[in-house]
């Protein structure tokens, strides 16, 4: 037998039962009702961070994206996004999801609250602060390159404080302070690529889910669970009605 002519004595035999089927799926579907309760409208506000993805594939040493959205789902970042966005752990447990999607990609955040304007400020809140721990995560690299334009910016000002005598002195230390400050420009453009590849600049849209929409869903949830419900205890009762035949 097929899932098809499955499907259809299904049918036929709940359309001779229909009154056992049918109270089922009522009782079921009230009792789901009753239970849900006043399910209250949530807010959940969306924010995104954008992501510099040629400057990922040029510094190898900064976060890729995948790696950074992992790390936003582990406990030390929740801790610390829970403590920097003024709320409990558990509410930044529930009602935090990050997740990476677009071209170009971005690092999306979303926060679910039972107030908008707290919705809202803690999404804000979270994804600048990710921008904050992904500099954290790739501390090294960050590091050492403003590491090195702290150090050309010395030996600039050494030399330009440095006096000469004779015409080719002067124009060595010329050719060294050209050589020194192409270098410098240099540097500091990578360092400003490199605290560039996350930036936040967004602002939180937010979306209203509706309580009575959640409860109208479990209710359909209970109905179909009390539908096979009916349909199990009209079997037993077929059988039961055959075997006293």
């Amino acid at each position: 037998m097929t899932s098809n002519d499955m499907f259809g004595v299904l049918l036929r035999f709940a359309a001779r039962q229909w009154p056992i089927v049918a109270t089922a799926a009522v009782v079921a579907a009230l009792v789901g009702f009753v239970a849900a309760g006043d399910v209250p409208d949530t807010y959940t506000a969306t924010t995104s961070v954008s992501v510099d993805a040629s400057a990922l594939s040029r510094f190898t040493g900064l976060t890729g994206v995948e790696a950074l959205l992992t790390s936003t789902r582990g406990d030390d970042f929740r801790e610390a996004a829970a403590e920097r966005a003024g709320v409990s752990e558990e509410d930044i447990g529930t009602g935090l999801r990050t997740y990476t999607g677009g071209i170009p990609i971005r690092l999306y955040v979303e926060y679910t609250a039972d107030a908008e304007a707290e919705a809202a400020r803690v999404a804000h809140t979270t994804a600048a602060f990710i921008v904050e721990w992904q500099e954290d995560l790739a501390a090294l690299d960050l590091g050492k390159q403003r590491a090195i334009v702290d150090e050309t910016r010395k030996t600039l000002e050494r030399l330009e404080a440095s006096m000469m005598d004779s015409e080719w002195e002067v124009a060595d230390l010329e050719y060294k302070l050209w050589n020194i400050r192409r270098e410098l420009v240099t540097n500091e453009a990578v360092l400003l690529a490199m605290e560039a590849t996350y930036s936040y600049t967004d602002e939180p849209s937010v979306a209203t889910v509706s309580g009575m929409r959640e409860r109208l869903v479990t209710t359909l949830g209970a109905a179909v669970v009390g539908l096979f419900l009916g349909l199990a205890l009209a079997v037993a009762r077929h059988h039961r009605e055959a075997r006293r035949a």
